[in-house]
């Protein structure tokens, strides 16, 4: 661990040396910090190295494969300056597709089908818009977890997720569903068919197809701990209605799958535990998704308040990130 730490830091130095020299000649605030962050790099990668090698004399084959993966999206990161979402996506992504997990042993799999409430809500990028409530839904689905070892696998699966999405509060009023079928024509025609201060509940149905890592460690007679991290989730819209508060009026079970993405993408981790129970293997997992795709298709207007007392008509295509947080219960068929 010590050879190939000091190894590490001979490699990055002259790197190290050629962007901070690089760093004197660039101006920009943003190309010096990027020269700052990969710089970086050099002090990280003697502690991350260090620590996976102390662990590679007990499973060499797959810490070799973490490692090397962990060091090609740090590099990433410096280079790029990717947020940690993407990072944890990216880490997925290089495990799936090296060709060492093809030789790891995939003969064993393990199912469990699963039940989980779920508490779902909308965050908005825009300075005009604010979360205001939240979804309470359920996730029913499976899971199969491909074992390339006693205690880390590959994860994959289906969920049926209904009732999510979250409540928004628009301060400036506008026309937020143009494309939508309403039951009032009026509600998405000009460009402030709805008042300051509307509410849109957004309520949608997800045929999801998660996949991640999973990894398990025994810490007492019949009792593990689980971990999934990262797990990616496409969402496939099945359903998409609103309740919209404006003013007095109150429009329910509105169709707004025209103004709803189709497809969504979340990353998310989870923790828990497996133990015995009823003669089954059974687990329980708090797990928590955030949104990197918009819910919203930004088709809309909004009009607001200038600094002068006018009004200015914007297109409103503000990020409305979907984000979940659930209690599951698993049980383990094989």
């Amino acid at each position: 661990a010590i050879v190939v730490s000091v190894s590490c830091m001979i490699y990055l130095h002259p790197w190290q040396k050629f962007l901070s020299d690089r760093g004197d000649q660039v101006h920009s605030v943003d190309s010096v910090e990027n020269v700052r962050l990969s710089c970086g790099l050099w002090k990280y990668s003697i502690f991350l190295n260090w620590r996976i090698d102390l662990i590679n004399f007990y499973n060499p084959g797959i810490w070799n494969l973490l490692k090397r993966n962990f060091y090609i999206v740090f590099v990433f990161k410096q280079c790029i300056r990717m947020d940690y979402k993407h990072i944890l996506g990216w880490i997925i992504v290089l495990c799936l597709g090296s060709g060492t997990l093809y030789g790891q042993n995939w003969n064993e799999k393990e199912l469990d089908f699963h039940l989980a409430p779920t508490f779902s809500s909308l965050n908005s990028s825009s300075d005009y818009i604010d979360p205001n409530g939240i979804n309470l839904g359920i996730k029913l689905g499976a899971t199969v977890n491909f074992k390339m070892t006693d205690w880390m696998g590959v994860l994959g699966g289906f969920d049926f997720t209904l009732w999510s999405g979250g409540k928004l509060l628009y301060r400036e009023g506008g026309n937020f569903l143009p494309n939508s079928d309403l039951s009032n024509p009026d509600l998405n025609k000009g460009d402030e068919p709805l008042p300051d201060n509307t509410d849109i509940r957004f309520t949608l149905n997800y045929f999801e197809i998660p996949a991640g890592l999973q990894f398990q460690f025994p810490i007492g007679r019949d009792l593990d701990v689980v971990a999934r991290i990262p797990v990616l989730t496409l969402g496939i819209r099945n359903r998409a209605r609103g309740r919209i508060e404006a003013g007095s009026l109150v429009f329910e079970k509105e169709k707004i799958g025209k103004d709803v993405s189709f497809f969504n993408l979340m990353w998310g981790m989870a923790l828990g535990a497996e133990f015995e129970r009823w003669n089954k293997d059974v687990s329980l997992m708090l797990f928590m998704n955030t949104g990197l795709t918009d819910v919203t298709r930004d088709k809309g207007k909004q009009v607001i308040n200038t600094d002068g007392g006018g009004k200015q008509t914007i297109r409103e295509d503000s990020k409305a990130a979907l984000n979940q947080f659930g209690i599951q219960l698993a049980f383990k068929i094989q």
